[in-house]
C-alpha cells in the first residue's frame, strides 16, 4: 500500500479544506467537529481500511433501516478530566458534561452489544467503551436539567432548604406590612422591597431614612434612596445568612462526593471522549455524502483501467445546483486525458471532481460516484489551477506558470511514481503555435515520470495528438449548437470545438462583430472547425449509443440480480416450509413408535401364537415404514366396479407412492393382504387403489429415487441350517435379516439357532440381543462358547 502525501497548495485547489467544512456540520459536538477538519489523505493503509469499513457499515445500518449510534451532543471535559487528576471538586456545568459523556459512552456500550455480529468494524471500534450509567444516575440525582442542586440531593438540603422559605416567609410578610405602612407615610421612594449584599432591604429616600430604624447597605447612584434593612428583620435576615452558609457547604459537599466519584471514571471517561468524537466525525461522512447516493470507489492498482460512473462535484450539489452526472473511463494505455469544450462548458469542474475524487481515495472516504466505479491510489496530485501570477516576484503568468511546471516535474521520483497532474489551460497564456508545442512535451514527460495528465486546453493541435499517440485520449464537454450553450455532459473520444465565437454570441456580443471575428479567422480556422464539429457528432452518437448498450446492460444486470434475489427468498421459503413439514411429520413417527413399543410390549402378555403376535409387529411397522417414506397424499377416488385381483401392484390411500403386492384377498371382510418384500399387513380394500408405473422410458421422479424403505429385501443373510451371518451389515439390515431368519425358521422344528454378529463396534450385537429380548419367537439366548465363536456370536433357544 502507497503512502500519500498531498501538499497544502494541493488540497486548496481542490477544495478539500471546503468538503471538509460542509462534512463537519452534520457533526454533533465542536470535537467530531475538529476531527473531521483534520481529515487528511495522507494515511496509512490501516487506517484508510477501518475508515472506510466503518462508513460502509453506517451506510448499511441506513439502508436497512436499522438504529445508528445513540450520539447527542456532548462537550470537550479535557479540562475537567485533568482538574480530577489534582483532586480538585468540579463545579455544576463541569460534572453536568461529565454526566452526558457517561450516559453516552453506556448508551454506545449497550447499543453495540445489540448490534449484529456482521458489524464487526463497528463493533470493534467501540470495543473499549464501558458502562458508566452508576456515574449518570449519581450526577442527575443531585443536580438538576437546569444546572442547579436538587433539593432532594440530600436529607440535610431538604431540611435546610425548608428552613430557608420559613424564614424567607416570615421576611416577606413582615416587610409586605412595613411597606405598606411607609409608603401611606410618603417614606418610600417605590413600593417594593429588595435585596442588597443578600440581605432584605426596603427603597427609602434619604431625606426620610432617620424615620426609618435599621441598617443602611446601600445608596442609589443619585443618593436619592437609600437602602435600609429594619431592624425588625435583621434577626430573620441574620437567619437567612447562616443557613445560606450552610447549604453552600452542603452543596459542596455534594459536589466534592460527585467529583470524587467521577475521578474513578477518569480514564474511561477519557477513552470515551476520545471513541465518541471518532465515531461522531464518521458518522458525520456518512450522512453527508448518503444524502447524494454517493459509494466507495474501489481501489485498483496503477495499471488497473479508471472508471467513475455518474461523477459529480459535491460542493456543486451543496449549492443546490443541478449537476449533470458523467461517466468517465480511462484504458490502462491511456496516461494523458485532454478535456476540450467550450468555455464555461465544466471542463475546470470535471478536473477538479476527478482530483477531490482522488483524495477522498486516498482518505477512505466515499465519492459522489456510482456503485461500480474504481480508482486506484495516487501518492501525490500536482495541480496547476488557476491564475499563477506572481507580483510579489516580478513574474508574468506565463513565466509563473513554467515555473510552477518545472517544478512539478521535479518532484516526480521516476516512471513508477503514483502522482496525478491537473493541469489547467496549460500554456494557454503564450503564442499557440510554440504553445501548443511546448505543452505536449510537457506532457510527455509527466507521463514519463509515471503520472497520470489531466489537462483541459483550446489548443487545436493538442487535439489531434490522441489521433497519433494511443496515451492520449480525447473527451468533449457538449456545446447546443443551437441555443449556443454548454450542456455539461462528458463525451468519451470526443475533441470538442472551443466554440468562442458561438459563447460571445450567447451572451449578447453585437453581431457585427461576430462576423468580422470570422472574418478575420479565414476559412481555414472554420473548416478546421466544421471537421471537428462532425467528429464531435459522430462521438456524440456513439456516446449516446453506448451509455443506450451500458443502461441496458445495467437493467439486465439489475432484472438478474432481483431474479436470484426472488430465487433465493423462494429457496429459503421452501427450506422453511420443509423445515415445518420435517417436524410435524418427526411428531407423528414418534407417536406411532411409541404406539408401536406399547404393542409390542403388550404381546408379552396377550394370548395367541407367536406368527400372529409377529404379524401384528409388522403391520405396525410397516405403517411405521409408510409414513417415513411417502408423503401424505390426498385420497383419490377408485375407478367404479374395479375389482383387486391377487399378485396386483396397489398403493394405499394416505400411504404415499410405495407400491405392495396383494397376496390374498378376503371378500366377507373387505380386506387384502399385503407384502412389501418380507413385510405382510391386511388393509381394508376400500383403502387401495391401482398403482401406475411411469411409462416405459420417463424418469423416476426425485421423490422416488429417495424412497428407502425400514426393512430392506435379504441379499446379504447366509441361511445355512441354523447358523445367519450378519457381519459387515448395518443396524437396520441387520435386524430386517434376523427378523426374517427367525421367521423363517420358527415352524421347521429348530430349538436352537446361532446368530453371528462378530464384535466390530458392538452396536449391532447391543441392537440383536435388545430384539430379541422382545422377540414372540425367542424363548432364550446367551453368548457363544469359545469354541461356538465367543461372544461374537449369539445362541438363540426357540419357543
Amino acid at each position: 500500500m502507497i503512502n500519500s502525501s498531498f501538499s497544502a497548495h494541493t488540497l486548496k485547489a481542490l477544495s478539500w479544506p471546503l468538503l471538509l467544512e460542509h462534512i463537519a456540520h452534520k457533526c454533533r459536538s465542536a470535537l467530531g467537529k475538529e476531527a473531521v477538519l483534520s481529515f487528511n489523505p495522507a494515511i496509512s493503509g490501516a487506517e484508510r481500511g477501518r475508515r472506510r469499513q466503518i462508513i460502509g457499515e453506517l451506510f448499511e445500518l441506513k439502508n436497512r433501516l436499522l438504529a445508528l449510534p445513540p450520539l447527542a451532543e456532548f462537550s470537550d471535559v479535557s479540562t475537567a478530566l485533568d482538574l480530577l487528576k489534582r483532586g480538585a471538586v468540579l463545579d455544576v456545568e463541569s460534572l453536568r458534561a461529565i454526566s452526558q459523556i457517561a450516559y453516552i459512552s453506556t448508551a454506545l456500550a449497550e447499543w453495540r452489544d445489540d448490534l449484529p455480529e456482521n458489524f464487526p468494524a463497528i463493533k470493534e471500534s467501540l470495543i473499549e467503551l464501558k458502562s458508566m450509567r452508576s456515574l449518570y444516575a449519581a450526577i442527575g440525582a443531585v443536580i438538576a436539567a437546569d444546572g442547579t442542586i436538587k433539593e432532594s440531593a440530600s436529607p440535610d438540603l431538604a431540611r435546610l432548604k425548608g428552613r430557608q422559605r420559613e424564614a424567607s416567609r416570615g421576611v416577606e410578610h413582615t416587610l409586605d406590612e412595613m411597606v405598606y405602612n411607609l409608603n401611606q407615610k410618603g417614606l418610600l421612594s417605590d413600593t417594593f422591597y429588595t435585596i442588597r449584599s443578600g440581605r432584605y432591604v426596603l427603597p427609602v429616600k434619604s431625606e426620610m431614612r432617620s424615620q426609618v430604624g435599621g441598617i443602611l447597605h446601600d445608596l442609589s447612584n443619585t443618593k436619592k434612596t437609600a437602602y435600609i434593612e429594619p431592624e425588625a428583620v435583621v434577626q430573620y435576615g441574620n437567619q437567612l445568612v447562616a443557613l445560606a452558609g450552610e447549604i453552600k457547604e452542603e452543596e459542596e459537599r455534594l459536589l466534592s462526593m460527585l467529583s470524587q466519584e467521577a475521578a474513578h471514571y477518569g480514564a474511561a471517561i477519557a477513552r470515551a471522549l476520545t471513541l465518541a468524537a471518532a465515531l461522531d466525525a464518521l458518522l458525520a461522512a456518512a450522512n453527508y455524502f448518503a444524502q447524494y447516493e454517493c459509494s466507495f470507489m474501489e481501489i485498483v492498482p496503477k495499471e488497473t483501467p479508471i472508471y467513475l460512473r455518474r461523477i459529480r462535484h459535491p460542493l456543486l450539489l451543496d449549492k443546490g445546483i443541478k449537476v449533470v452526472a458523467n461517466d468517465l473511463k480511462l484504458t490502462s494505455e491511456q496516461k494523458a486525458l485532454m478535456v476540450t469544450g467550450p468555455n464555461a462548458g465544466g471542463k475546470s469542474v470535471l478536473l477538479k471532481s476527478f482530483g477531490l475524487a482522488a483524495l477522498c481515495q486516498a482518505a477512505g472516504l466515499p465519492y459522489t460516484v456510482a456503485d461500480g466505479s474504481k480508482m486506484p491510489l495516487f501518492a501525490d496530485a500536482q495541480v496547476s489551477i488557476g491564475d499563477e501570477q506572481d507580483i510579489a516576484t516580478g513574474q508574468s503568468t506565463f513565466s509563473a506558470h513554467i515555473s510552477s511546471l518545472k517544478s512539478a516535474l521535479e518532484q516526480l521520483a521516476g516512471p513508477d511514481a503514483q502522482t496525478l497532474v491537473l493541469l489547467d489551460e496549460l500554456l494557454a497564456d503564450t503564442e499557440p503555435v510554440q504553445g501548443a508545442a511546448l505543452a505536449r512535451a510537457i506532457i510527455e514527460a509527466f507521463i514519463a515520470r509515471g503520472a497520470l495528465v489531466l489537462v483541459t486546453t483550446h489548443y487545436t493541435t493538442l487535439k489531434m495528438v490522441a489521433e497519433e499517440d494511443k496515451r492520449f485520449f480525447n473527451i468533449a464537454m457538449g456545446f447546443d449548437q443551437e441555443n449556443g450553450r454548454p450542456t455539461y455532459q462528458l463525451f468519451m473520444g470526443g475533441s470538442g470545438s472551443s466554440n468562442p465565437l458561438a459563447v460571445a454570441a450567447a451572451v449578447g456580443v453585437d453581431s457585427r462583430i461576430i462576423e468580422r471575428a470570422r472574418e478575420l479567422a479565414g476559412p481555414e480556422h472554420g473548416q478546421l472547425e466544421v471537421v471537428l464539429s462532425r467528429l464531435n457528432q459522430r462521438d456524440v452518437r456513439l456516446s449516446e449509443l453506448t451509455k443506450e448498450t451500458n443502461a441496458l446492460k445495467d437493467k439486465l444486470m439489475d432484472e438478474r440480480a432481483r431474479l436470484a434475489e426472488k430465487s433465493r427468498e423462494l429457496e429459503s421459503e421452501r427450506a422453511h416450509l420443509e423445515k415445518l413439514v420435517r417436524a410435524e411429520l418427526g411428531k407423528e413417527i414418534a407417536e406411532v413408535k411409541e404406539k408401536i413399543s406399547r404393542t409390542i410390549a403388550a404381546l408379552q402378555d396377550e394370548t395367541g401364537t407367536p406368527k400372529e403376535k409377529m404379524r401384528r409387529v409388522q403391520k405396525a411397522r410397516m405403517d411405521l415404514m409408510l409414513l417415513q417414506n411417502g408423503q401424505q397424499k390426498e385420497e383419490e377416488e377408485l375407478p367404479e366396479n374395479y375389482i383387486f385381483k391377487v399378485g396386483e401392484k396397489v398403493l394405499v390411500n394416505n400411504m404415499g407412492q410405495v407400491p405392495f403386492i396383494i397376496e390374498s384377498i378376503d371378500e366377507r371382510k373387505g380386506e387384502a393382504a399385503l407384502r412389501k418384500d418380507s413385510l405382510r399387513a391386511n388393509y381394508a380394500l376400500k383403502r387401495l387403489r391401482p398403482y401406475k408405473a411411469a411409462p416405459k422410458g420417463q424418469a423416476k421422479s426425485a421423490k422416488d429415487d429417495h424412497v428407502k424403505f425400514s426393512i430392506p429385501k435379504i441379499t446379504r443373510a447366509e441361511r445355512a441350517g441354523m447358523r445367519l451371518d450378519l457381519r459387515g451389515l448395518r443396524v437396520d439390515d441387520a435386524l430386517s435379516e434376523c427378523e426374517h431368519f427367525l421367521d423363517s425358521h420358527y415352524d421347521d422344528g429348530l430349538n436352537e439357532v446361532v446368530i453371528v454378529h462378530g464384535h466390530g463396534t458392538g452396536a449391532v450385537k447391543e441392537a440383536i440381543r435388545s430384539a430379541l429380548k422382545i422377540s414372540p419367537y425367542v424363548s432364550s439366548f446367551r453368548s457363544g462358547e469359545s469354541a461356538e465363536g465367543g461372544d461374537g456370536v449369539t445362541v438363540v433357544t426357540l419357543r
